[in-house]
């Protein structure tokens, strides 16, 4: 069995620096210039990220209020509401309460119009 060079202290926090730089991307090898690119990459990217996050919750009601029958649909086809009849009857009211929205869209619409 062969055992490995026993190495200093000294020579261990050097290797475990090199290690850690290498894999926080701040290699030695790295110039000022491209230290700052990966820096600004990793921001943009956080940026990114947390308004995803911000806005994920929101989802939802933004594609309800596009297209309502599109989004209940979506929702039919991935089988949410095909397991039990409480599901179904509110599935229906649903579906009844948009086209009650829309009708009465329309008939404000024709209404303003006459004014």
């Amino acid at each position: 069995m062969k055992l490995g060079k026993k190495l200093t202290p000294e020579q261990e926090a050097k290797n475990f620096d090199r290690e850690r730089d290498r894999k926080s991307g701040n290699e030695p090898g790295l110039s000022t210039a491209k230290q700052n690119k990966i820096i600004q990459e990793r921001l943009n990217n956080q940026k990114l990220r947390n308004e995803n996050t911000q806005n994920s919750h929101l989802e939802k009601f933004d594609k309800f209020s596009e297209d309502p029958l599109k989004y209940l649909y979506d929702l039919v086809s991935q089988g949410e509401y095909s397991s039990n009849q409480d599901q179904r009857t509110e599935l229906f009211t649903l579906m009844i309460l948009v086209k009650i929205q829309n009708s009465l869209a329309e008939i404000t619409a024709s209404l303003s119009k006459r004014k």
